[in-house]
């Protein structure tokens, strides 16, 4: 069965009559959200836990929906972890590069013992 969610904004009560008619019209059970679009919309897992507590769905359908909703959740992770770049993890020697480059540092001549002439 497909769900579906009722969401308006009334200033006259026009619009939210229409809601309701919409909504009395479509299987109820099927009915995750309705409300007014300034209102805070319940995640999935909250409805869902109201619609079991008031007995709107029976124990099998809560236990499917919520593996449902937690292997879409894990999916996201994934799928949100996969666009982070990985970090990669600096050695001493790049990070005292880094910091300090001896070639950036040193006279010209090096430290093969020659003695540079700063005059």
């Amino acid at each position: 069965m497909e769900s579906y969610g009722v969401l308006f904004s009334s200033r006259t009560g026009n619009t939210r009559a229409l809601a309701e008619a919409i909504r009395a019209a479509l299987p109820q059970e099927a009915c995750v959200y309705f409300g007014e679009s300034g209102a805070a919309v319940p995640d999935k897992r909250t409805t869902l836990i109201e619609m079991r507590a008031e007995g709107d769905i029976d124990k099998e359908m809560f236990r499917s929906k919520k593996q449902e909703i937690e292997d879409r959740v894990a999916k996201l992770t994934e799928e949100i972890k996969g666009l982070q770049p990985e970090k990669e993890q600096a050695s001493n020697k790049e990070v005292y590069l880094q910091l300090f480059d001896p070639q950036e540092s040193l006279p010209v001549g090096g430290l093969e013992g020659e003695r540079v002439d700063m005059k």
